[in-house]
């Protein structure tokens, strides 16, 4: 039952939040703990959910719905779907890409300068 309901809270989550966000399933304040931390560096891991663009299920990852710390979501403009991913942090960005290569990623998401890195840029 619990993942219906964080299925749930994901596309609401993503209709509110378009843009693309990172949300921490706890009671921190993600933006005071990447500050506090400096993990600024967000990679995507595994898929959760993808979304059409009225947000209905495409397809729903059922091993992948599980209560987890971090989650990230984004429109991919070539595909015109929305994805839903658990994602980590981390502090530096040899790590984070390191990380992002060995999961097949595009981009990690700096969230200091708010903005995307591609992961073939970066050495």
């Amino acid at each position: 039952m619990i993942e219906i309901e964080l299925l749930k809270i994901m596309i609401q989550y993503t209709k509110n939040h378009k843009e693309g966000f990172t949300a921490w399933l706890s009671d921190y304040n993600l933006t005071e703990y990447i500050q506090e931390n400096g993990h600024r560096y967000i990679v995507a891991i595994e898929t959760v959910i993808t979304l059409d663009d009225s947000f209905k299920p495409i397809l729903i990852y059922h091993n992948s719905i599980k209560p987890y710390i971090h989650y990230g979501g984004w429109y991919d403009k070539e595909n015109k779907i929305y994805l839903i991913e658990k994602v980590l942090l981390f502090e530096t960005l040899k790590f984070a890409m390191r990380t992002a290569r060995e999961h097949n990623q595009r981009f990690i998401y700096d969230f200091k300068e708010k903005k995307e890195i591609k992961v073939n840029e970066v050495i």
